[in-house]
């Protein structure tokens, strides 16, 4: 640890840029063992990673590294980082940060979708390859960097300016696959639309999207997925369906009746099951040319925050989304599109584009392939409508009343049919532990729901939220209107597995996808310090587990 002897040694610039003690536990079991025989090692390996940290956030020369006792000498520091370097020990330790964070932010630890680019920078006329970017009119050396959504990095190589990016995204695509296996989608600008990269792509099985700028951005930008309303005529049954073993199921998607197909079983965990697939053919009537969709209905086995613990620790499948395979001309399906989602809860539907993705001559033969439990209710196709206009119009709540109402009867008539709510009362005891914390009182809590601004009403389970809008006026002669209830929340269940899943604290934020501050006092949380008022006004009950706890234990005298 650095002392203040030492901080005089190497300026502003030593306070607090040593590693912490947690920092330091991460890393430490990484750190090869000093070799057996010769001289024991008396360096001391966290001083000298903070003198090697010193080099790369100031950019000094070796040379210039402050000597003891604020660091070991530079020619120290410079020997182990060769040596781990050779050994591959920085490659490892990158690598299993990027794996943590991403289970810390809910996400697998290996990414499907990477991106890449570029930075040329300038560099001297000794050390290393070097050349002249005639584009960012910088001489010297270029890198060639993969991130995940994220922005952690994924793989990154070094190599003279002059080089094109999409010549050298072979030898970066190539390492990033090799120790990502499950990668399946690559994001690039526009520079990398180039026979090279698609070459590249092809060979490790990647989807290249190329990427456009957006209007008002600065640098590379991955869109947002596009939202809004798809306008389509009426839904038209599928020619003919099978199921992965050959069994005719056309009449069982022919209708929304609430009859399910099911055919691919149940896996070991809730949610996942074998790959499987279900065939389409189109009819000769569907047209061959315009807007054409896939329209699937139907609902989801979810799995659960355990069930993700467990397959995350395993070598077993992780769950896959929708994929669309195309028939070509001899009957052999390819896979056109991939990580098209699934129908996140239930009875939802799922439309698919199917414009331009049929070869000439070849028969209009599709397959919706997963891993996942899916049911699907009725699959059919739709011609779509982009003339038909759409006039949106937002209603507000003219009043939101919040009360405890109890729990709803839960219905399902067979195994693969979803559990649906209906509004009967089905009992007011508490069903679940609760989360420990503030709610938000009963009453009129229209004030927090009228923008995304991080003021939200906090439900417990059992809570109702009346909802009432003022009349939308009477419709325009030839116009039809359909009503869409648009949120924006967030859920925390109290599964074992869930981040901090016994108490409400601490409290989402849009300002970041993040959620791994650790619960501690209300007043120390951003969102308190940021709406103190809420919490004087609105968010007053305080409810604990109290209630499920003291109906699990026993009465003294039982037993005596």
């Amino acid at each position: 640890m650095w002392t203040p002897e030492d901080r005089a040694l190497v300026g502003d610039f030593g306070s607090g840029q040593a590693l912490s003690d947690d920092q330091y536990r991460l890393i430490e079991p990484f750190i090869p063992p000093a070799k057996p025989g010769g001289r024991p090692r008396t360096t001391d390996m966290r001083r000298m990673l903070d003198g090697l940290f010193y080099v790369v956030r100031t950019g000094c020369q070796w040379r210039h590294v402050p000597p003891p006792p604020a660091f070991p000498p530079w020619q120290t520091i410079y020997g182990y980082f060769r040596a781990f370097l050779n050994a591959g020990v920085w490659e490892t330790i990158r690598h299993y940060l990027v794996m943590t964070l991403r289970e810390s932010e809910g996400r697998e630890a290996s990414p499907t979708a990477v991106i890449i680019d570029t930075q040329s920078v300038k560099t001297t006329e000794k050390g290393g390859p070097r050349g002249y970017d005639a584009a960012k009119k910088v001489k010297g050396r270029k890198r060639h960097v993969a991130v995940d959504i994220l922005g952690l990095l994924l793989g990154v190589i070094v190599h003279a300016a002059d080089i094109q990016d999409a010549d050298s995204a072979w030898d970066l695509l190539k390492q990033v696959k090799h120790l990502y296996c499950w990668l399946k989608v690559v994001f690039a600008d526009s520079i990398y639309n180039r026979l090279p990269v698609l070459l590249a792509c092809f060979l490790l099985g990647l989807t290249l999207i190329i990427v456009r700028r957006i209007a008002g951005t600065t640098g590379f930008v991955v869109p947002p997925p596009r939202l809004g309303v798809t306008v389509t005529g009426p839904v038209q049954p599928i020619a003919a369906a099978h199921d992965d073993r050959g069994n005719d199921v056309t009449a069982v998607i022919r209708d929304r009746d609430d009859r399910h197909l099911d055919f691919a079983g149940r896996g070991r965990y809730q949610g996942v099951t074998r790959d499987h697939f279900v065939e389409l053919e189109l009819p000769a009537g569907a047209p061959r040319t315009g807007p054409l969709w896939l329209v699937a209905q139907g609902w989801i086995h979810p799995t659960d925050s355990s069930i993700n613990v467990a397959l995350g620790q395993g070598a077993h499948d992780r769950p896959r989304g929708l994929s669309l395979q195309i028939a070509d001309p001899k009957g052999r399906f390819r896979t056109v599109r991939e990580n098209l989602g699934f129908p996140a809860g239930k009875d939802k539907t799922v439309v698919l584009d199917l414009s331009g993705v049929f070869s000439a001559g070849a028969p209009r033969r599709l397959r919706l392939s997963t891993n996942m439990e899916i049911f699907w209710d009725r699959i059919g196709w739709a011609v779509g409508r982009p003339d038909v206009t759409i006039e949106e119009r937002r209603l507000a709540p003219a009043s939101a009343q919040l009360r405890y109402r109890g729990y709803s009867r839960v219905d399902q008539h067979e195994p693969s049919a979803p559990e649906r709510p209906r509004y009967l009362l089905d009992g007011t005891m508490p069903r679940w532990r609760d989360l420990e914390g503030y709610y938000t009182r009963f009453g009129d809590v229209r004030d927090l729901l009228l923008g995304v601004d991080d003021r939200y009403v906090i439900m417990n389970a059992g809570d109702e939220l009346q909802l009432r809008f003022a009349a939308a006026g009477p419709l325009a002669p030839g116009t039809v209107r359909d009503f869409v209830v648009i949120t924006d929340g967030w859920e925390k269940d109290g599964d074992f597995n869930t981040t901090f899943s016994r108490t409400v604290l601490p409290l989402p934020t849009h300002a970041t996808a993040r959620y791994d501050r650790t619960p501690g006092r209300l007043e120390d949380d951003p969102i308190y310090r940021r709406y103190p008022h809420d919490f004087a006004e609105y968010h007053t009950r305080y409810v604990t587990p109290d209630a499920v706890r003291d109906a699990l234990r026993l009465p003294r005298d039982v037993g005596r």
